[in-house]
């Protein structure tokens, strides 16, 4: 990973947003039919969150989150547990039930864009409506900012966003907001 991502925080248009990376989150793929048995249980045994079925949302807890990406996709991201212990765990929660479990930690970081005008800032780069009477607690989506394909999910109570990113994208969309937070109004 690029070095300036490894800064714990960094201020941008003149101190009022906050663009920093959220370290120490491990990533796990999970691909199976939300109606076989055992799917919805093995995520919950393992981190005991219930299995978003809606699209474009989220289940969450203090140490974890599961986005849903499609209608048999999600991803997990665990700050307490490993993605060793949740890639065993999930596989022998599932048992035989057909599903695809894999480790994405390696290619996988979050940015959080945080502070006045932050949701300026990702409009200069993303064509969906980030107001929160649309896109608020609970609900993530899948889109491109600056060319560069995310995971983007609101986090109201912070006047933030946290944008999970493949770390070949990552270094492109730090100098990015960067730069558009350099112009944020």
């Amino acid at each position: 990973m690029a070095d300036i991502l490894r800064s714990a925080l960094h201020d941008a248009a003149g101190g009022r947003l906050q663009i920093a990376e959220v370290p120490g989150l491990h990533y796990v793929n999970l691909r199976g039919e939300p109606a076989a048995p055992n799917v919805p249980g093995a995520v919950t045994d393992v981190l005991k969150i219930g299995l978003p079925l809606q699209p474009n949302t989220l289940g969450a807890s203090e140490t974890a989150k599961v986005y849903w990406l499609g209608p048999d996709e999600w991803l997990l991201a665990s700050l307490s547990l490993s993605a060793a212990e949740i890639v065993s765990g999930l596989r022998l929660s599932l048992g035989g039930v057909h599903a695809a479990v894999t480790d994405l930690t390696s290619g996988y970081t979050s940015i959080r864009l945080r502070g006045a005008g932050c949701r300026d800032v990702l409009a200069k780069g993303c064509t969906l409506d980030l107001h929160p009477r649309l896109f608020g607690d609970g609900q993530c989506a899948q889109t491109l900012l600056a060319r560069a394909p995310v995971l983007i999910e609101p986090l109201p109570a912070m006047d933030a966003y946290q944008l999970i990113v493949r770390r070949s994208y990552a270094d492109y969309l730090w100098h990015w907001l960067h730069d558009a937070s350099r112009w944020a109004a």
